[in-house]
Order: structure tokens, then C-alpha cells, then sequence
């Protein structure tokens, strides 16, 4: 529960940003990123760098650092340079809530437990690495655990976070993950890979790297996979079926009322009490995701609009799919109905198909003539 409304949040760009020290590192970003859009910046240059024997660089003064302050980044590349970075990324969300989603808090349990058995696993030769898995339908929490997670590696181990999203990623952290290891070899690493199916989508070289990266010849040792998806049946059996790629899988399903009673009160103040029942919305809210219960809040808290008629809303927009079929067969929307060029499609089969027939007689009677 909130106390107040004022001077809790830090406004930027009117976003709210996450109040925390462990997440608000700050790193320089490179002078350019190869991209030739970069924004004007001023840059103090007072000393040159030498690159063999004849070439020398202006540049400003620099800070060498042993290793990169904990928190979570991006891993880009210089094209100017020829070389990776990695730059801070400050997460915007709503606000870091701790729900008590049971597997969430065993995911938890789970990583920490990995991160005690360093030694262990040294002691049987195995490389210190472990992948999760995480499934269920959209809005049901799974980003909130990966929050969870940002923040107790950051701020309890001092560790560092990465995220995959696309196919540059991939490839950016395969090489730079090799870079980091020789600079700092047992530094604590969660990768994460946020619907992880859409990745796969890719095609086979994109799987191929991701295979050698999770239990392949460029996997690296001190590290946790933690993926996600919506649609874990769009998955091969070979990348979600075998230890050592994903060595647990959890299902997060709609939340509980537990669940959602926690998150109703995390984000309401105490005047908001007297006049919203916690208890209808959560009764009201069964077999809803966390993404839905954030926006009845929205709309029946902040808006002050009816409950009922929003969860009807909500629960109608859970299991309705959209259609403009009748639309597009009316001609109403410019576009020409699928059906349309079925059957054109199909006519067209068939005209060929007795052109071919035809020359096919032809010849056989030329043939018998001869």
C-alpha cells in the first residue's frame, strides 16, 4: 500500500523510473555507434591515442574501470571503433512489484541456489551455467519474475544482466560474452530471452547459434539462461526437451487471488481504500492476467469507471477474436476476400491442368498416326 502521492516518484519524459540505486548505474556511451545518427555532443579532447606506430586519435579524458558497475545492459557495436560495448539499461515499468507468484518465488529460490554451488560444480567438472524456462499465457507475470530477478542479482550478487530480443543480439552477446570472460571470468551473468520463440522464427541459423551458446562449443561458464515464451508448442522438442539448454520449464498460469490482491494494493493509496473494494476486485478478476488487472486498476480506480462493465470488458477481450472478413467480403475495407482469389486460384488450376491434358492427347494421336 502507498502512503502518499507526492515526492515518491521520479519523473523522465513522463515516464516513471525505477527509484533504485542498483538499477540506476549509469555508463558513457560510446561516441558513436557506426550509424552516422548520432546527436551532437561536446566532447573535451586532451590527449591522443596510438594506434601502431604513425596513427594518432584525439580523445577525451578516459576512465578505466576493472569491471562494468552491476546492473542491466545492451551489448551493441561500434562500427566506427570495430569494437562492442555494452550500455545501461534503466527499466521503465510501472514499478518493481514482488508478487507472490509461487513460481515465481521457487525461480527465485532456484537461481540462488545455483549461484551457492559454484565450487560444487567446479569440483566435478562441469561448467557453472543453468537455463529456465519460462511459459504461459501473455500478461501472467513472467516479466514481473524476470524483474524480480534483475534486481537480486544486481543488487545481492553484483552481477550483470543482458537481454536477447532479435537476431543482432544474439550474435552481439556470442561474441561479447567471450570478451567479457577474459576480462572478468567469474563474474555472475542472467541472460534473458524474452519470447524466445519469436527469435526462433529467425531460421535455422539463428537455432544454431543459440544451440552453441546454451550447451554448445561457445557456452561460458558463471551464467543463468532465463527465457520466456507464449506459445512454448511453437518450440522444437530438441531446444525445450533437453537438460543443459533448459534444465527446469515452469508454467505461470492467471494468477491467484493472492497474486492479484497483492498487486491491487501495491498500487493503491489509503484513501483509495475507502472508497474501491479490494475485495470485488479481486473476486471480480478470476482466470485474468496480471495485464489485465493492471488495466481494470486503470480504468475503474484511476478513471473511476465501473467494475463490472470493465471486467466484462476485459473478460470479453480475453476470448473474442478480431475479424474483418465480413467487412473485406462486402468490399467495405478496399481489400479483396481470401475467398475471391481462392477461387480464382482454383480456376486457373483447372484451366492449365486441361490445357496439359490436352497437348497430351494431341501428341498421342500424332504418335498412332506415325
Amino acid at each position: 500500500m502507498k502512503k502518499s502521492k507526492e515526492n515518491n516518484k521520479e519523473e523522465i519524459g513522463g515516464k516513471r523510473k525505477i527509484n533504485s540505486s542498483i538499477l540506476s548505474e549509469v555508463v558513457d556511451e560510446p561516441l558513436g555507434d557506426g550509424d552516422g545518427d548520432d546527436d551532437d555532443k561536446v566532447v573535451d579532447l586532451c590527449q591522443w591515442e596510438k594506434v601502431g606506430n604513425k596513427i594518432f586519435y584525439p580523445i577525451s579524458k578516459i576512465e578505466i574501470k576493472k569491471s562494468i558497475p552491476p546492473g542491466y545492459y545492451k551489448i551493441g557495436f561500434d562500427r566506427n571503433r570495430g569494437s562492442y560495448f555494452v550500455n545501461n539499461r534503466t527499466i521503465l515499468t510501472d514499478e518493481l512489484i514482488e508478487l507472490p507468484i509461487d513460481k515465481g518465488l521457487e525461480i527465485v529460490k532456484d537461481i540462488k541456489n545455483f549461484w551457492s554451488m559454484k565450487d560444487r560444480y567446479n569440483k566435478y567438472d562441469l561448467v557453472h551455467k543453468r537455463g529456465i524456462l519460462m511459459y504461459g499465457p501473455p500478461g501472467s507475470g513472467k516479466t514481473c519474475i524476470l524483474n524480480q530477478l534483475i534486481t537480486m542479482l544486481v543488487g545481492d550478487y553484483k552481477g550483470l544482466v543482458f537481454s536477447i530480443e532479435d537476431e543482432n543480439d544474439l550474435s552481439y552477446y556470442d561474441e561479447f560474452s567471450k570478451i567479457l570472460r577474459e576480462i572478468e571470468p567469474n563474474r555472475p551473468i542472467i541472460t534473458i530471452i524474452e519470447d524466445i520463440d519469436g527469435l526462433l522464427d529467425g531460421g535455422r541459423g539463428v537455432e544454431k547459434m543459440l544451440l552453441n551458446i546454451l550447451d554448445g562449443i561457445n557456452q561460458i561458464d558463471n551464467v543463468a539462461y532465463i527465457a520466456t515464451t507464449n506459445y512454448p508448442e511453437r518450440m522444437q522438442a530438441r531446444l525445450i526437451n533437453r537438460p543443459g539448454r533448459f534444465d527446469r520449464r515452469f508454467k505461470i498460469g492467471y494468477p491467484t487471488a493472492k497474486v492479484r490482491k497483492a498487486f491491487f494494493e501495491s498500487k493503491m493509496y489509503e484513501e483509495d481504500f475507502k472508497k474501491f473494494s479490494i475485495k470485488d476486485m479481486v473476486q471480480k478478476t478470476s482466470e485474468l492476467t496480471v495485464a489485465h488487472c493492471k488495466e481494470i486498476f486503470t480504468e475503474h480506480v484511476i478513471k473511476e469507471r465501473d467494475l463490472d462493465e470493465v471486467v466484462n470488458e476485459m473478460k470479453k477481450m480475453n476470448t473474442d477474436s478480431l475479424s474483418s472478413s465480413e467487412d473485406m467480403k462486402k468490399g467495405k475495407m478496399g481489400f479483396v476476400d481470401s475467398d475471391v482469389f481462392d477461387d480464382g486460384f482454383d480456376d486457373l488450376e483447372w484451366k492449365i491442368s486441361d490445357a496439359i491434358n490436352k497437348i497430351k492427347k494431341e501428341r498421342r494421336i500424332k504418335t498412332v498416326k506415325k
